[in-house]
């Protein structure tokens, strides 16, 4: 990130009023967030959610489809009670399982003290941002690099949390572990994490985004 810029307006970005989050400013009374424990105001809030996903969106359908078809040949010319039994099951995971999945949202927060992140209902991260190395924005193919959305882990990446989009930001601790979220604003995202990590909080610092699969420059050359 040694080429990002920074802004010294003394102000962060202006709130943004859909679910998408953005960076709001210091405190409740500057952008309506709530304060919160860590650091006492939000520096920047996002809620992603699977309905994001276009592919999800089409495999979702198709997967009730089959599980149906795949329970009503199971099913014919079974009794009526092994029936009433498999039509519970294709209830359960082609209707309710998938509804499930599509309201299942990812919430990222970033406070003057601490990057939270997680899934409804499962343990959430903290990272202390004095404990930030680097953060920067990043391109990926997630089937490809990410393998895929949800909780992922892989040995470039790291620990992981995506739903949907090409954008994700990826924040490197001091002692080189990688945390991977995956996020539909990385520019405020990067600036609201960075910001924390040198403690100056109103201070909008503007990253420089990579392609992680582009080719490092040929310095030698013609």
């Amino acid at each position: 990130m040694g080429q990002a810029s920074t802004n010294h307006t003394g102000h962060a970005p202006d709130d943004r009023s859909d679910d998408r989050a953005g960076v709001t400013g210091h405190g409740a009374d500057a952008g309506g967030m709530p304060p919160v424990h860590d650091g006492g105001f939000v520096l920047y809030r996002e809620v992603q959610g699977f309905w994001r996903n276009q592919l999800v969106l089409v495999l979702l359908p198709m997967e009730s489809v089959i599980t149906g078809g795949i329970l009503l040949a199971v099913g014919y010319g079974l009794p009526p009670k092994d029936q009433i039994i498999l039509l519970s099951l294709w209830v359960c995971f082609g209707l309710v399982l998938p509804l499930l999945l599509l309201t299942w949202r990812l919430k990222i927060e970033v406070t003057p003290t601490h990057l939270r992140a997680g899934f409804a209902g499962l343990r959430k991260w903290r990272i202390p941002l004095d404990e930030v190395e680097l953060a920067e924005s990043v391109r990926v193919e997630p089937i490809r690099d990410l393998g895929g959305w949800g909780i992922r882990f892989n040995r470039r990446f790291g620990k992981i949390l995506n739903v949907a989009g090409d954008r994700a930001v990826v924040v490197t601790l001091v002692d080189g572990e990688k945390r991977t979220l995956g996020t539909q604003q990385p520019e405020e995202l990067v600036g609201a994490v960075l910001a924390g990590a040198i403690g100056e909080p109103g201070r909008l610092i503007v990253p420089v985004e990579h392609d992680a699969h582009a080719q490092p420059a040929d310095r030698g050359g013609t």
